[in-house]
């Protein structure tokens, strides 16, 4: 198959890599003035990608007050480390491969700082009373099928199949869906290959489509119904 030349691609899709690779050496310019001292080009670096950075840490640490938390560390360490930037990389692979390191390092505290409060809890305790108080509770935190059905706690599902999956391909699935990377962006982000991204993400799939596949039959069944419905009307009018 012949490859499509500039001209035979869109014009849409030129002007959307023009406008790419301008707003990347924009940045590049940015970080170096940044790296001199200049506050100004630092904050306009910060206005450009606070929300992206902001989503990023949301989706990955599922905690808004975390994620604020984190989001503003992240922007220290890029200060921090503006003369270390290499003009040749893209600015925006760059900042997605600090904000990812950190709330890597978020979630292996956190973990920790888990494990540490459930041997807490598994210690021995005065009273028998208290060790069924903490066993109600864990029971209280156990979602109920039927909560499945609201919108927000399927949204809560969704989240939680995400969490649950390794960490590379929850951090691949994320990059790619709510973020909209190409594989090869991602690849990038990750430092690893297109090919390995094409592999972690078809293993998060079948892993969510597995752990999903309850309320995927809902959404089929609603659709089935609707879509009965919409013809029975059909047939009336």
């Amino acid at each position: 198959m012949q490859e499509k030349t500039p001209q035979d691609q869109p014009q849409g899709r030129l002007l959307e890599q023009v406008d790419t690779a301008a707003q990347s050496e924009e940045d590049s310019e940015l970080m170096a003035r940044a790296a001199s001292g200049d506050r100004l080009a630092y904050d306009r670096l910060i206005r450009r990608y606070y929300r992206k950075v902001y989503a990023t840490s949301y989706r990955l640490l599922g905690s808004a007050e975390d994620a604020e938390d984190a989001t503003q560390e992240i922007f220290l360490k890029v200060y921090k480390a503006a003369r270390s930037f290499d003009p040749n990389l893209r600015f925006s692979t760059w900042l997605y491969r600090i904000s990812l390191n950190h709330c890597l390092n978020v979630l292996r505290w956190r973990r920790r700082r888990r494990w540490l409060s459930l041997n807490a809890l598994l210690r021995p305790q005065e009273s028998e009373a208290d060790g069924d108080e903490y066993a109600s509770l864990f029971r209280a935190q156990v979602p109920q099928p039927d909560d499945l059905l609201e919108r927000e706690e399927r949204a809560e599902a969704v989240r939680k199949a995400i969490e649950s999956l390794p960490e590379k391909q929850r951090i691949a699935i994320i990059l790619h869906r709510y973020e909209g990377m190409s594989y090869k962006e991602i690849a990038e982000v990750m430092g690893t290959s297109v090919a390995s991204v094409e592999s972690r993400l078809h293993r998060a799939k079948e892993a969510l489509a597995e752990k999903l596949a309850d309320l995927l039959e809902i959404d089929l069944q609603v659709d089935r119904e609707t879509s009965g419905r919409n013809r029975e009307n059909r047939r009336k009018d």
